[in-house]
C-alpha cells in the first residue's frame, strides 16, 4: 500500500520492477531492477533534478490510480469475488 499512498499523496515514486509496483505505476513509474542500487540511486537523482518530470509522473499516476482504485469499480470487483463464491458452492 505505501506505493498507493505515495501516489495518493502526489508523490513521485520510484520502486523495484515488482509486478505489484509495475501494475499500479504502469508506464508512468520510475522502475528499477531489483537489487541494482545504481539504478535505483540514478533514478532518484534524476526525479529529484527534474521538476517537471515530477510533475509530470506524479500526476499520471495519481490518474491512473484514481481510475483503477475508483470506488466503485472496486465494489464491483468486489461483489463478483462474493458471488463467484457462492456461485461455485
Amino acid at each position: 500500500l505505501a506505493i498507493l499512498e505515495a501516489v495518493a499523496c502526489g508523490v513521485p515514486v520510484v520502486a523495484t520492477e515488482t509486478d505489484g509496483a509495475k501494475q499500479l505505476l504502469g508506464i508512468n513509474g520510475h522502475l528499477v531492477p531489483i537489487e541494482d542500487a545504481v539504478a535505483l540511486a540514478r533514478t532518484i537523482i534524476t526525479v529529484l533534478d527534474d521538476e517537471k518530470l515530477r510533475e509530470n509522473s506524479a500526476a499520471a499516476m495519481l490518474e491512473r490510480a484514481s481510475s483503477m482504485f475508483d470506488v466503485e469499480r472496486m465494489i464491483t470487483e468486489t461483489e463478483k469475488v462474493y458471488e463467484d463464491v457462492v456461485g461455485s458452492r
